[in-house]
């Protein structure tokens, strides 16, 4: 599959820049939804998924993909922040019952967008300063600043990314007349390693080239 980058037109193929210059003065009810879901077919997308890390979630990213929020996992990932945690915040966050709300079991959140839109945009925001991500981070008293801001720089298949505010093919016509941002998407399954293209963290070029990032 070929990828590309929704904030940079140069990495679009031909078919896709004809089908937005075409489409992009059409009122909504009447694009061409059909032939941009051909066009994208076999293409993937950049993404992004932020989250404060500790090394050996990285480990588990880098060798097993990103998982869905679930039980096991959050079992998982507080006995690797065991060490790193006081009794006190330790006991805390095991005794949740409730380690999520309803509506973020059994999921991963991402960003389809420029970096500068995962740190403005509030949640992931909160996700770069505290560890846990969806799993632990909601509930306010658990939250703790162990492990390090990290963002991983994904690409998935068309198909999965379904945006929540809007269709995939609004955000393309947006992003070829300049006015696209990012917007956040749910994925209802595991993505694997293979899909991981990077995980950017402070110090590294990609990190450090955002002066808003540095600062969390």
């Amino acid at each position: 599959m070929t990828s590309l980058n929704i904030m940079d037109k140069k990495t679009w193929p031909t078919l896709l820049v004809e089908w937005a210059s075409e489409n992009v003065f059409i009122p909504e009810s009447k694009i061409d939804k059909k032939l941009f879901d051909f066009i994208t077919k076999n293409l993937t997308v950049e993404i992004y998924h932020a989250s404060r890390l500790l090394e050996e979630e990285i480990a588990d990213i880098k060798s097993f993909g990103l998982q869905v929020t679930s039980k096991n996992l959050f079992t998982k990932k507080l006995e690797y922040a065991r060490p790193y945690l006081s009794e006190k915040a330790y006991s805390k966050i095991q005794s949740l019952t409730l380690y999520n709300e309803e509506w973020r079991k059994n999921s991963i959140y991402f960003i389809l967008g420029d970096i500068p839109f995962v740190k403005s945009y509030w949640l992931f925001d909160g996700f770069l300063s505290f560890w846990g991500g969806e799993i632990v981070s909601m509930p306010k008293f658990s939250r703790v600043s162990i492990g390090e801001p990290c963002i991983v720089h994904l690409s998935l298949p068309c198909n999965l990314i379904k945006p929540t505010f809007c269709s995939l093919a609004e955000c393309f016509l947006l992003a070829y007349k300049n006015k696209f941002e990012g917007v956040e998407f749910r994925l209802n399954q595991d993505v694997h390693p293979a899909n991981v293209l990077d995980i950017y963290t402070p110090g590294t070029m990609q990190y450090n080239q955002y002066p808003e990032l540095i600062k969390i």
